[in-house]
C-alpha cells in the first residue's frame, strides 16, 4: 500500500484514530492494478484478472447498507 491516506507527521498516527475505509480501499485496489469503478460513496464494482482471458466480477459494499 502506498499509505497516502496516513500521514506519520500526524500525533494521531496510527491506530489511536480510525482510517477511512474508502481512503484504503481506493489505496489497495490503485496500487495492485485491479480494475474497478466506484458506483457511489460506499459500493466499488471490481474485476479480477484470471487466466486465459477469463475475469471475475464482483461488488463490493462498505458500511451498513439494506437492501430492499
Amino acid at each position: 500500500m502506498t499509505g497516502h491516506y496516513l500521514n506519520k507527521q500526524n500525533p494521531h498516527f496510527g491506530w489511536q484514530r480510525m482510517l477511512d475505509p474508502n481512503a484504503v480501499i481506493d489505496d489497495f485496489l490503485s496500487s495492485n492494478d485491479l480494475d474497478y469503478e466506484q458506483k457511489d460513496d460506499a459500493s466499488y464494482l471490481n474485476t479480477l484478472p484470471g487466466v486465459v482471458n477469463q475475469h471475475t466480477r464482483f461488488l463490493f459494499e462498505v458500511g451498513d447498507q439494506k437492501h430492499e
